[in-house]
């Protein structure tokens, strides 16, 4: 049921999922919505209701903060009483959890986030214990790791950093003794580490650099772990670059252009190795080394900074004269010039 929730959301985050499903969402809550008024001890629909809800919230997050919020908040209201009239179980938690989630303003008395960081907590303990009993279950290792970044960004909204980095090191701490004992699958793992990249963005953008800072050193270290796993298909390799170029980005905006240049010189010897079997990762290597150059920039290393913005240059020429008539080509080759 998790998984398939999860994956409602990333369809919901595309603008070609919103299109197709926010329709079907609407017109299956107005059905729902009279099946409840008629009978409001139907906690099956109600359940139903509050999903659709949800997932309405996040479609027009996009486009209408208010819309999002109005449904977020209807949600919220149908698992509340579910809450209220029923035994507390963990899918429950999570959903009202979320819910809150997205309803925390900024102030610690909030009462959405009142009620999302105990739930968390709760929902945090017994993952814990369960994983526990089966150290080898992918699955609650996923929902563990999801947990205490959920509980992170509740934390940052309400203006808790200390509190958000406390969440994140626990979530760091799942992974990487995961990695040591070599039960995690190195995809999953890199997926997670992605995930708290995008944790490491919210405590730049809250103003705790230095807790920023310190979580992209731990998301560097991990990948640094996983640049020798061998790959065993291509996305591997691409989803890892992926990460490294995100990483060098953070590092680079916190001020620590050394890290920023060794993820991404990591980034560039992992492409360069794939590239004879995948030539269509060459604008990854283009992207690695600007990624390069604003390290060195950084440093005061002016002259290999110039070096490598001409390499990555040369790099957008060569793939735009592959394929001339693509605009997105030309756009990424003119930026190049302008650097």
């Amino acid at each position: 049921l998790r998984e398939c929730r999860l994956w409602m959301g990333q369809q919901l985050s595309g603008q070609f999922g919103r299109d197709a499903c926010t329709g079907p969402l609407e017109a299956s809550r107005t059905e729902l919505v009279r099946l409840v008024q008629q009978n409001p001890a139907d906690q099956f629909a109600r359940r139903r209701l509050a999903l659709a809800c949800f997932f309405l919230g996040e479609s027009y997050k996009w486009s209408s903060a208010e819309k999002a919020s109005l449904y977020w908040r209807e949600s919220y209201d149908h698992r509340h009483i579910l809450l209220e009239g029923g035994r507390a179980d963990l899918l429950g938690d999570i959903d009202l959890a979320a819910s809150c989630s997205r309803l925390i303003q900024r102030q610690p008395a909030d009462r959405y986030y009142s009620q999302a960081v105990p739930l968390l907590e709760r929902i945090g303990r017994r993952l814990d214990a369960l994983l526990k009993q089966e150290p080898g279950s992918r699955w609650l290792r996923e929902m563990l790791v999801e947990d205490y970044c959920c509980l992170a960004s509740c934390h940052i909204k309400a203006g808790q950093a200390a509190k958000a980095e406390q969440a994140t090191q626990n979530c760091m701490s799942v992974l990487t003794s995961a990695i040591e004992r070599e039960r995690i699958d190195p995809d999953v793992a890199l997926e997670q580490a992605g995930t708290l990249l995008s944790v490491g963005h919210l405590l730049r953008e809250a103003k705790q650099p230095a807790a920023a800072l310190r979580l992209v050193r731990q998301v560097a270290a991990l990948c640094s772990q996983l640049a020798v796993y061998p790959a065993h298909n291509l996305a591997f390799p691409s989803n890892l670059s992926t990460t490294l170029d995100g990483c060098s980005l953070l590092a680079n905006q916190l001020g620590a252009p050394a890290l920023a240049l060794e993820q991404a010189e990591l980034e560039r010897r992992i492409i360069e190795e794939c590239l004879p079997t995948a030539p269509d990762y060459l604008h990854r290597l283009g992207s690695a080394w600007e990624r390069i150059a604003k390290a060195r920039w950084r440093l005061g290393d002016r002259d290999q900074a110039m070096a490598a913005l001409r390499e990555s240059a040369h790099i957008r020429k060569q793939i735009f004269e592959r394929q001339p008539s693509s605009q997105v080509n030309r756009a990424y080759l003119s930026k190049a010039y302008d650097r």
